[in-house]
């Protein structure tokens, strides 16, 4: 679990993180697909794992060209959508757009330019989404999201989901790689401990980044690849302490692998007692730095 502040708190604080670590290039693949699709129509835009809304501002910035957007944001936890709506209307405040709407489901963003009617939906992948949802999005996006679901489901759900020549934009998907430094000589041994944990009972994918784009590529995926590359967290402390709230970001980090690591049989509790006990001193000294391999990916759903 998150340490102390609860998981709002950790989404919040990784935005930062986020925010340099997309990468461009697949960026802009993106919005030029997005540019090939018809104009007369609003724009039907499904995010998956949408969480608390950290991730709006940002999807919001890719649908600039478009006057009319249908945006479904889902998640598997009510709680979180709740918290996602809070965000919105947050945000058009601070970026001075109308939002109105009493159905606590339902949102209207409009800047007298452009209209965005947002749509919360509460929906577990991937069973959450029945026949009539097929072919019914133009957009399909996800952001550190599909290690945490069964290997497949990505390409299974986008071929459901997506209209022919949709777009499927990943952004920031893990793909089996954490480092911290200083150098531990248990970092090896317990680092690949805690990437085997993301799979097995779990269902999660420690490689969906390099695996989702193996897929892509495969004949008959039914889909054509657009633009992949990088997009690694990392965190590095500066002379002045860590950046925005980032410290409460390494310190869940390192509460996640500690969760995972205690029910391993691989791992002694003495050793992860001492490991986590270095990592978090230097953490509390402006000492540890942080990175996470990941990887983004645009495609196009074929005819």
């Amino acid at each position: 679990m998150p340490a102390s502040g609860g998981v709002l708190r950790y989404l919040k604080a990784k935005g930062s993180v986020d925010a340099r670590s997309v990468n461009v290039q697949v960026r802009e693949a993106c919005v030029r697909a997005l540019a090939e699709l018809p104009a007369d129509r609003p724009l039907r835009v499904v995010e998956l794992g949408g969480g608390a809304g950290g991730a709006f501002r940002y999807w919001m910035s890719l649908l600039v060209p478009f006057q009319r957007v249908e945006f479904t944001a889902t998640d598997r936890d009510g709680g979180l959508l709740e918290a996602y709506r809070e965000e919105v209307v947050s945000l058009a405040g601070k970026l001075g757009i109308s939002a109105t709407g009493d159905d606590p489901r339902r949102l209207r963003l409009d800047d007298g330019g452009r209209m965005i009617d947002l749509r919360l939906r509460e929906a577990v992948l991937p069973e959450g989404f029945p026949r009539e949802d097929e072919g019914s999005f133009d957009l399909m996006v996800a952001q550190s999201f599909w290690d945490l679901v069964p290997p497949g489901t990505a390409l299974a759900l986008g071929r459901h989901l997506l209209a022919p020549r949709g777009v499927f934009y990943a952004t920031l998907t893990f793909s089996g790689g954490t480092r911290f430094a200083p150098p531990h000589e248990l970092d090896r041994q317990l680092l690949h401990c805690y990437h085997a944990s993301m799979g097995g009972e779990r269902g999660g994918d420690p490689y969906a980044g390099e695996r989702l784009l193996g897929h892509v590529r495969m004949p008959g995926s039914g889909f054509s690849e657009l633009a992949t590359g990088r997009s690694d967290w990392r965190v590095v402390p500066t002379d002045q302490g860590y950046l925005a709230d980032e410290k409460y970001f390494l310190l869940t980090v390192l509460g996640f692998i500690e969760k995972e690591l205690l029910a391993s049989t691989e791992v002694r509790d003495d050793q992860l007692d001492w490991w986590m006990g270095i990592r978090r001193r230097q953490l509390a000294d402006g000492q540890l730095s942080y990175a996470a391999r990941q990887q983004d990916l645009a495609a196009r759903r074929d005819d």
